[in-house]
């Protein structure tokens, strides 16, 4: 017998309970220089126990679902149904209270990952509110926009962009290369740098076109005097190669894997007295 993946509306109702009964878990995973190869930033990522952890069960009393529901579903779901601006508001606050705690031992700024829908004057007064509640300068925060789809108003969303840059929070274009992603947003939104795509990546060591497109993007980027960072990085010659081609910083797991916050923590204090 097979199970089948369950309507969006499901996934968001796991969702909502994990959100209220705070069993979401942030992990993390860092960037590092091209140059010197050390730790630079890192980005905060959200983790969601699979349903069956959840104790939510059907009508018969067994559990709805029994295979593995990925990271980009439950995003999708969050989206369609309502449920990321409290989720992006929550990750908020938890980074917050991170870098809160943490300090002064983290000393290096953590991304977040937001859509377009989401930012808006309401989300930059959140933003500083919190940041002022907690005593956490805005230089440690870092917005990647995550959608691949176009906003219906740029110029709303580039004010909302200045706004935050302003107040010293990074910005950057997440999946640099992909969608609506590309030029549009390069072109119409001031931001501090672009993440581009990890297809191109993985694929420039054994397809000349990938490997083309992956230059001219890293040069455009480059032109426009954006900072170029680079995701999917698994092995040394996809190093060497973003390497060649001007990447400023990498991501991916020849460097580290997502692992959960705290456990970054103790990396980042031992890279500090090292």
């Amino acid at each position: 017998m097979t199970s089948s993946i369950p309507h969006e509306a499901e996934l968001a109702t796991y969702l909502a309970y994990a959100l209220t009964h705070n069993q979401l878990k942030l992990y993390a995973q860092h960037l590092v220089d091209v140059a010197s190869e050390k730790v630079v930033s890192a980005e905060v990522l959200l983790r969601v126990p699979q349903p069956q952890k959840l104790s939510l069960e059907n009508k018969t009393g067994s559990p709805i679902l029994s295979v593995p529901i990925l990271t980009e579903q439950w995003i999708e779901a969050a989206s369609h149904q309502g449920l990321i601006e409290p989720l992006t508001e929550w990750l908020i606050k938890q980074v917050a209270q991170f870098l809160k705690k943490s300090a002064p031992l983290v000393n290096i700024p953590l991304s977040i990952n937001a859509p377009p829908s989401i930012l808006t004057p309401n989300f930059v007064k959140f933003l500083e509110d919190i940041l002022a509640t907690y005593d956490v300068s805005p230089s440690l925060i870092m917005i990647e926009i995550t959608e691949n789809q176009k906003p219906l108003d740029l110029k709303a969303l580039n004010n909302v962009i200045n706004d935050l840059r302003a107040m010293g929070v990074k910005i950057i274009i997440d999946d640099f290369g992909s969608g609506y992603a590309t030029m549009t947003y390069l072109v119409d939104l001031s931001v501090d740098a672009v993440k581009i795509d990890r297809s191109f990546v993985q694929k420039a060591t054994d397809q000349s076109c990938a490997y083309s497109v992956l230059k001219s993007l890293i040069e455009l980027a480059k032109e426009v005097g954006l900072q170029v960072i680079c995701e999917g990085i698994e092995n040394r010659q996809q190093f060497d190669l973003v390497k060649k081609l001007g990447s400023d910083v990498v991501q991916g797991y020849l460097f580290s894997r997502p692992m959960p916050l705290e456990m970054a923590l103790n990396e980042w204090k031992q890279h500090q007295s090292s």
